[in-house]
C-alpha cells in the first residue's frame, strides 16, 4: 500500500514471500534456534509474577497441543493453599471445547518429583554409560526426528478439525442458521487459526529437515550444567527436553531434544 495512504493491507504468513539465506549470517542457525527456545521460556507463570515454576513452558497438553501454566489457588486470608497446573486453553474465556482435558490439573509438585526423578535418573544413566560415544556416533548416522514427528501429527489432526468447523460454519450460513456477520466474524477467526497452525507445521518441518543431533562432548556439556538439581532452570532444562506432555488421564510423557537420549 502506499505510505501516503496510511493503510495497511494485512498478508496471511502463507501468502509471504520469503528468501532464505541471502546474506551471511552473523550467528550460526544452530545457536539462533536455541535463543529463541529460551526466548519463549522467559514467560512467568501468572499470579503477580511472584511465583516461578521450573518446568514454565517446556509442559503441554497432549490432548490440544497448548501450553499447560501454573495457576496459584489461595484461602480466604490471601496466603497459599496449593499450586496446579492447568492447560492454558482451560483459562481463556472461550474455553477449547476439543481439548478433552477440559479444566483437570494436576499438583505441581506432582510433575515437579515425577520430572526430577525421571531426569536424574537420565543423567547417571548417561553419565555412566560406556559406549555413550558409539551410541552418539550411531544416532548421529542416522539420525530420527520421532519427537517432531509427532509434534507435526498433532498439528495437522488439529489442521483437518478448523477445516471440518470452516465448512459447518458455512453450511450453518447457507441454511440461515447465523447471520452474515456472525459468520464472516467466525470463518477470519478458523482461518486464522489454520494459518497459525500451518506456519507452525512449516517450522517444525524445517526442524525435521536438519535432523537435530548432538556429539558426546555436547551432551556432557549439557549434563554438567544439571548436575545440581537446585540449579535446575527451565533454560537450563530446554537444552535436554523438548518438551513435556500431560495426557488427560494425567500419564506424563517426556520428550528429549535429541532421540539419543531416550535411548539412553
Amino acid at each position: 500500500m502506499s505510505y501516503k495512504s496510511k493503510k495497511i493491507k494485512i498478508v496471511p504468513r502463507d501468502d509471504w514471500k520469503i528468501a532464505l539465506n541471502t546474506h551471511e549470517p552473523i550467528i550460526d542457525k544452530t545457536l539462533f534456534d536455541r535463543v529463541q527456545v529460551k526466548v519463549n521460556l522467559k514467560k512467568r507463570a501468572k499470579d503477580n509474577n511472584k511465583f516461578e515454576w521450573i518446568l514454565n513452558g517446556l509442559v503441554f497438553c497432549k490432548e490440544c497441543g497448548n501450553k499447560m501454566t501454573l495457576k496459584i489457588k489461595r484461602n480466604r486470608q490471601g496466603n497459599v493453599r496449593n499450586k496446579i497446573i492447568v492447560c492454558s486453553c482451560s483459562l481463556n474465556q472461550e474455553k477449547n471445547k476439543e481439548c478433552e482435558r477440559k479444566s483437570k490439573s494436576i499438583k505441581e509438585d506432582v510433575i515437579n518429583n515425577i520430572i526430577i526423578t525421571s531426569i536424574s535418573k537420565k543423567i547417571n544413566s548417561i553419565i555412566s554409560n560406556k559406549k555413550l560415544e558409539e551410541i552418539t556416533l550411531k544416532e548421529f548416522e542416522k539420525s530420527t526426528t520421532s519427537v517432531l514427528d509427532n509434534q507435526i501429527e498433532i498439528l495437522k489432526k488439529k489442521v483437518s478439525k478448523t477445516d471440518k468447523a470452516i465448512s459447518s460454519l458455512y453450511e450453518d450460513y447457507s441454511n440461515k442458521i447465523i447471520e452474515e456477520e456472525d459468520y464472516r466474524r467466525f470463518y477470519q477467526s478458523e482461518v486464522d487459526r489454520r494459518n497459525t497452525l500451518k506456519s507452525e507445521i512449516n517450522k517444525l518441518v524445517k526442524q525435521k529437515e536438519q535432523k537435530p543431533t548432538i556429539s558426546k562432548k555436547e551432551l556432557m556439556e549439557i549434563i554438567s550444567k544439571l548436575k545440581n538439581i537446585e540449579e535446575w532452570t527451565s533454560d537450563k532444562l530446554s537444552e535436554l527436553l523438548y518438551n513435556i506432555e500431560i495426557d488427560k488421564e494425567n500419564n506424563i510423557f517426556i520428550n528429549y531434544r535429541y532421540d539419543v537420549i531416550g535411548k539412553l
